[in-house]
């Protein structure tokens, strides 16, 4: 791993990610759980891009969008149905 002090001149575009969009199902019986959906995204530069195609997707459903580092998935987007912390997407420009 290396760590260097940040100052502001690192080339961030053209960059992709890859990302998981889960997109949670209302069960038809209050007895079930909610199904989840869920959709890899790959050869996109722009976090928004996935967004809005997950927003779509989901037709007014609740999603979650996560971005994909090394093995883990990171939410950035969204939450579990029924509770839990909303994790909105911050987009800070780097021109």
């Amino acid at each position: 791993m290396r760590v260097e002090p940040f100052v502001g001149e690192v080339q961030f575009k053209g960059r992709q990610a890859d990302y998981i969009v889960r997109i949670w199902i209302p069960s038809v019986k209050p007895s079930e759980s909610e199904m989840r959906d869920e959709w890899l995204i790959t050869g996109t530069t722009s976090v928004m891009e996935a967004l809005d195609w997950a927003h779509t997707r989901a037709d007014g459903l609740p999603i979650e969008l996560f971005v994909i580092a090394d093995d883990d998935w990171i939410r950035i987007h969204g939450n579990e149905p029924g509770g839990g912390t909303t994790v909105a997407v911050g987009i800070y420009s780097t021109s």
